[in-house]
């Protein structure tokens, strides 16, 4: 199909508006084609910093133009063009946040220090750096906390959900996030007056699991009541009553969800509307955690709200820091600069996963610093990060090499008639093949569609088949009436009919069945994206980069991506590139244009 005459969006968009009576000239349609397609590619505004005097009054005069205060089409604000719709949004979740972020007195003050040495003992944390051999690494320049001057950000971090109303948690895998929340919540159940209402969510079904895994790892230790809280984990989108039509809510404003705490896992993945949403359904007088690493992809839709609201220097009034001295050993950042945040942002920088000479550990941490660089591995294949050049991928049988990362998976498949279902979801969920996109040699669907032809070559599928036992089966779209979710992965099996079933992990430990007939949005996930990949975890992945295509280059091989794909790994990571992609996508940290981090500084 021929798309280059079909008209654009903001062709569209023009002609709507001078229907109405606007003078829409040549140079305004192009600005209107540039905002649509800056949208689409999940900017929430256009950058109009470059643009002539002439344009920008012509754009002033339009009726349809405005400054916010009026409900016109479209806002143009300081150097931003802005649909309205984005603008009204980014605007009011800087008000809402801002707002929240305020004081909120602890039930029993005089024990707050008792409870936070109980769960936070004195020096727990440089004893905890020693025993994984942890050095703490310098924070980037312009972040305002590191794991420096002897402060234990977790203990730093409860005393601020203990005694604020708002609290932005942020850090990498392995800073110990969760393990933070944990003890927050023991810290509230225990200093409150009465017992506090608790809501977990996370944006995505993968996401609100692998937080509910956690959870139950981290209260171990703590009253059996307690694990209650792990069961009722849910997706933003159930915890906000999200309708069987997808576009209508149950709470709103007006019907807030019941909530004392709401503590919202993997951030990074809410994008502007949710963001609007969450915080619009949420009781003005609830506390709000969030939890995620700034530095990973943002969402898949429009805006980058935690990267947003944790750039640049926020710090610690000194208010604040005079109170946390009575509670923090040393003395935490002061930042004289106003910030309607501050107070309300820690960092964590120390990793208890990774030792310091951990390949992966610092891979990250070079990728996040831009100074990683790709040298083609001539070590053993068993080291913990390896380069490997896709030029060979391509010559050779890149469909053998792949399957091959599988083949424990593969052994179980062909040695038991009736695999051992739990075993084989355990192996599988040790491998994945990530891709930084869907189309191409190196796209999920070229390497599923692959990898099932050599699973046919050996009999283990047959052709033509959509359901074998063994097939991995990714669910797309959110299924609320069999309680499966977009990025839920599961494992096809025999039925006892002749048909197929697909075995999920479900909430509790254990296994549930669905009959394979009743998914229908699904896909084979030997492979899948970097994007859809965000909160899980792999004993050995596989990164396949490649040529970015001419249409939206900059959103697929970003440094971002790098570093998600890489903090994705708990042992070995393979890389299948060359220096010229790596470097490009190193060298591309193009962000998201955005005004949010205006509306959230002080004037």
């Amino acid at each position: 199909m021929n798309t280059a005459n079909i008209p654009s969006i903001g062709h569209y968009l023009a002609n709507l508006l001078a229907r109405h009576g606007d003078p829409i000239n040549d140079d305004v349609r192009r600005l209107l084609d540039k905002l649509c397609d800056s949208v689409l590619r999940q900017h929430s505004c256009l950058d109009l910093s470059a643009m002539p005097e002439e344009t920008a009054r012509r754009l002033k005069s339009l009726a349809c133009v405005g400054d916010g205060d009026d409900n016109t089409p479209l806002v143009l604000y300081g150097e931003r063009l802005y649909l309205q719709r984005y603008f009204a949004w980014e605007k009011s979740v800087a008000a809402m946040l801002s707002e929240r972020n305020r004081p909120q007195a602890c039930d029993h003050p005089e024990r707050l220090g008792e409870e936070l040495d109980l769960l936070f003992p004195p020096g727990s944390e440089r004893n905890a750096a020693a025993r994984h051999q942890v050095e703490t690494p310098s924070p980037p320049e312009g972040e305002g906390q590191g794991g420096g001057n002897g402060i234990d950000w977790q203990r730093v971090a409860a005393l601020q959900a203990l005694t604020r109303r708002l609290l932005i948690i942020t850090g990498g895998p392995g800073t110990g996030k969760t393990r933070t929340v944990v003890k927050i919540i023991a810290l509230l159940l225990a200093l409150s007056a009465h017992e506090p209402v608790i809501r977990l969510a996370a944006p995505t079904g993968k996401a609100a699991m692998r937080l509910k895994d956690s959870i139950r790892e981290g209260i171990s230790d703590l009253p059996k009541s307690f694990s209650a809280l792990a069961d009722q984990v849910s997706t933003l989108h159930r915890l906000l009553g999200m309708r069987s039509d997808g576009r209508s809510w149950r709470h709103d404003a007006d019907n807030p969800i019941d909530a004392d705490v709401l503590i919202v896992d993997e951030a990074s993945m809410i994008d502007l509307p949710l963001a609007h949403r969450t915080l619009s359904a949420l009781p003005p007088d609830s506390r709000l955690i969030l939890l995620g690493d700034a530095d990973q992809l943002p969402s898949v839709d429009v805006g980058n709200v935690l990267a947003d609201l944790c750039s640049g220097t926020i710090g610690y009034s000194g208010e604040f820091v005079e109170f946390a001295r009575k509670f923090v050993h040393g003395d935490l950042p002061v930042v004289e600069n106003k910030h309607k945040l501050m107070d309300a942002v820690c960092r964590f920088e120390r990793n208890y996963r990774f030792a310091p000479d951990s390949g992966i550990g610092r891979l990250a941490r070079e990728i996040r610093a831009g100074t990683a660089s790709f040298e083609v591995s001539s070590g053993p294949d068993d080291a913990s990060v390896r380069y490997l050049d896709l030029a060979g991928l391509r010559a050779g049988n890149p469909a053998e090499r792949l399957i091959a990362f599988f083949d424990d998976y593969i052994r179980l498949l062909e040695t038991d008639e009736k695999p051992d279902v739990p075993e084989l979801l355990k192996v599988f969920g040790q491998t994945r093949i990530l891709c930084a996109r869907r189309e191409g040699f190196a796209g999920v669907i070229n390497v599923n569609r692959v990898l099932e032809a050599i699973l046919e070559q050996r009999g283990l599928k047959r052709q033509g088949q959509d359901f074998y036992t063994g097939r991995p089966v990714m669910i797309t779209r959110n299924d609320y009436n069999l309680e499966l979710f977009n990025g839920d992965i599961g494992i096809c099996v025999p039925g006892t009919d002749g048909g197929f079933l697909v075995a999920f992990p479900d909430a509790r430990g254990g296994i549930k069945y669905e009959l394979a007939l009743r998914l229908a949005h699904q896909e084979t996930c030997f492979a899948m994206t970097v994007h859809k990949s965000q909160g899980s975890e792999f004993d050995h992945l596989v990164l396949l980069l490649d040529e970015s295509p001419e249409s939206f280059p900059e959103q697929l091989q970003t440094r971002a991506l790098l570093y998600t794909a890489a903090t994705r790994a708990k042992n070995r990571i393979t890389i299948y590139g060359n220096g010229d992609i790596w470097r490009r996508a190193l060298e591309n940290t193009s962000a998201r244009m955005s005004g949010l981090q205006t509306f959230v500084k002080s004037n």
